[in-house]
């Protein structure tokens, strides 16, 4: 099973593809997303195709995809635009995806994070400082781990298992294959 996770934001917007086969997770690559929709005044058609372009151009190179997750945002009392991009943003993605067939999810950020919190022990706000994941400065993004993790959740909801059960005993495995795997290709839109 194969599937295309992300973080978006209008920033920060990470991917992960991941593999499942024969009980082994494989982390086939991260990278941050090139071509989020930021700018809502102008020609949305024009940065949708960018969007769809850069979606389009992951899933040839590292599709078939069995499912693709994104995480849902939901406004903290936060100013501007970023709901409204965010949501347009897992909107295309939702349309794509019925047009390809591909089983689409998008997930709240406090069901994957509740839900791992409960299985694993380091809980996630320590394994970002452990491992001194930020938006910035990291070897490999914040917005990547999250992304990987919601693979990994999605993964678990599609196979009718409790979402992370048994993480917690190979959580640090994960996280070094994680910190190792692949950038990404990034192709030009």
């Amino acid at each position: 099973m194969r599937i295309l996770s992300g973080d978006p934001g209008k920033v920060n917007f990470a991917l992960t593809v991941i593999n499942f086969e024969k009980k082994k997770l494989d982390i086939v690559g991260t990278r941050m997303f090139g071509s989020p929709i930021q700018d809502l005044t102008g020609d949305l058609g024009a940065v949708t195709k960018k969007f769809l372009d850069e979606i389009t151009a992951i899933d040839k190179k590292y599709g078939p995809f069995d499912a693709m997750c994104f995480e849902r945002f939901q406004s903290r009392g936060l100013g501007g635009n970023t709901i409204e991009a965010i949501s347009i943003m897992i909107g295309v993605m939702a349309f794509y995806c019925h047009k390809k067939k591909i089983p689409f999810f998008a997930i709240t950020a406090s069901q994957w994070k509740n839900a791992f919190n409960r299985e694993c022990d380091p809980k996630l706000k320590e394994l970002y400082d452990e491992f001194k994941l930020t938006s910035k400065k990291s070897k490999k993004a914040i917005h990547e781990f999250d992304s990987m993790l919601i693979g990994v959740y999605t993964f678990y909801k599609m196979n009718n298992l409790k979402p992370f059960a048994g993480i917690q005993k190979t959580i640090y495995k994960l996280i070094d294959r994680f910190l190792n795997s692949p950038k990404l290709l990034e192709f030009k839109t």
